[in-house]
């Protein structure tokens, strides 16, 4: 890596630790605060559009930043366990096809309860 490279990803560092110390540094439903499987939601979704509005990490983190220090209330840190299960509760699923983040394929229920019954 160069050190430009290097210094980048320091940054994007330093501004994700910075987001997860504005909003709470743990999960907003579980409580658990260990920062690697911590992830910044959108509290009444949508994240998925934002996110792709932006190229790269570092210039994503930086418009949450400004979001939070404005204010903002549409952020929240949930960790990757109670991500998914907003997820499939808010019916939701389509947004978790073979996505890099997640690395899960959409089953719906009715589809895993039919295969059940196949057996």
């Amino acid at each position: 890596m160069t050190k430009a490279t290097d210094r980048a990803k320091e940054l994007r560092k330093r501004k994700r630790l910075v987001i997860f110390e504005l909003l709470g540094n743990k999960c907003a439903q579980c409580g658990i605060s260990d920062q690697r499987v911590l992830q910044i939601d959108h509290i009444n979704g949508g994240g998925r559009r934002e996110r792709t509005m932006f190229q790269s990490n570092h210039p994503y983190y930086s418009h949450v930043f400004e979001e939070l220090k404005h204010g903002s209330k549409d952020y929240q840190l949930l960790c990757a366990n109670c991500n998914i299960i907003k997820l499939i509760e808010a019916k939701e699923e389509s947004r978790l096809i073979d996505s890099p983040h997640t690395m899960l394929h959409t089953i719906k229920p009715s589809q895993t309860k039919a295969k059940l019954r196949k057996r």
